[in-house]
C-alpha cells in the first residue's frame, strides 16, 4: 500500500499514483492527511479525484467527523443520505446532527419537525435546543415556540443561549414587558454576567422605566461596583 504524506508540495505524483493503482490499496494515514490533500486538490483543479478518494478515507475512518462534513461541502451529491450515514457511526455527535437537520430543514420541512421532536428526547440535545427553539419559531411562530420552551424547562437544563433566543423572539413579537422580565430574571439568576444585566437595564429603559429601580436592586446586590458602572 501506499502513504500519503500531507506535506507534499507538489500533489501532481500523488495523482499519478492514484490513476495507476487501486484506491482501495492507498493507505491513508490519518483524516487530517486526507483534508489536507483534498484541499491542495480543490486549489489544483484536480478534484475530480475527491469522491473516491473520500470513500476510500471514509472506509478506514468512518467515525471522523471532520471527514464527513468535508465530503458533504465539498462533494456530496445528496447530503441528507450522507448525512444520515454518518448519524449511523456518530448517533450522539451534535454538530453532525446540527448540519443534517439544518440541511433537512431545506429539503422536507415535515421529515425535519419529526427528527428534531424525536432528538429532544435525548439526553445528548441539550446543546441544540436553542437551534430548535429557532426552528419552530421560524416554521410555525412565536405560540409553538413559547410551548415548546415549556415542555424543554420540563427536560433539560435551559442553557444561556436558549433563555437569549426566547427573550429576542419575545421581544420581536411585542410581547406585555412583565413576561419578557421574567425570563430576563430567569437569564441573570442562571447566568449573572455583566452582559445580561445591562441588556435587562436596556430593556426597562426603553420598555418599563417603572421597573429600573428594582432591576438595579438587584443588580446592585449580585456585582461589584466597577461591574455596574461600567453597564450604566
Amino acid at each position: 500500500s501506499s502513504g500519503i504524506n500531507a506535506e507534499y508540495g507538489d500533489i501532481q505524483p500523488i495523482i499519478s499514483e492514484f490513476i495507476n493503482n487501486d484506491l482501495s490499496s492507498l493507505l491513508l494515514d490519518s483524516a487530517e492527511t486526507v483534508i489536507a490533500l483534498a484541499e491542495k486538490m480543490i486549489q489544483s483543479d484536480l478534484s475530480g479525484f475527491l469522491p473516491e478518494i473520500l470513500e476510500v478515507s471514509l472506509k478506514q475512518h468512518p467515525g471522523n467527523k471532520s471527514l464527513w462534513l468535508f465530503k458533504i461541502h465539498h462533494v456530496s451529491d445528496n447530503p441528507v443520505k450522507d448525512l444520515e450515514e454518518a448519524l449511523i457511526v456518530l448517533p450522539e455527535d451534535t454538530d453532525i446532527w446540527s448540519e443534517y437537520l439544518t440541511t433537512l430543514f431545506l429539503m422536507d420541512s415535515e421529515k425535519c419537525r419529526e427528527a428534531w421532536h424525536s432528538l429532544m428526547k435525548k439526553n445528548f440535545s441539550a446543546s441544540l435546543i436553542s437551534q430548535y427553539l429557532q426552528f419552530v419559531y421560524t416554521s410555525y411562530g412565536l405560540e409553538s415556540t413559547r410551548a415548546v420552551f415549556r415542555n424543554i424547562q420540563n427536560q433539560h437544563t435551559i442553557s444561556e443561549d436558549v433563555l437569549v433566543a426566547m427573550i429576542r423572539y419575545e421581544i420581536a413579537g411585542e410581547t406585555n414587558a412583565e413576561v419578557i422580565c421574567n425570563l430576563f430574571d430567569s437569564l441573570t439568576t442562571s447566568h449573572c454576567t455583566s452582559n445580561n444585566w445591562k441588556k435587562y437595564i436596556d430593556f426597562c429603559q426603553e420598555n418599563c422605566p417603572e421597573k429600573i429601580s428594582s432591576v438595579l436592586w438587584k443588580c446592585k446586590k449580585v456585582l461589584s461596583e466597577s461591574q455596574i458602572a461600567a453597564i450604566l
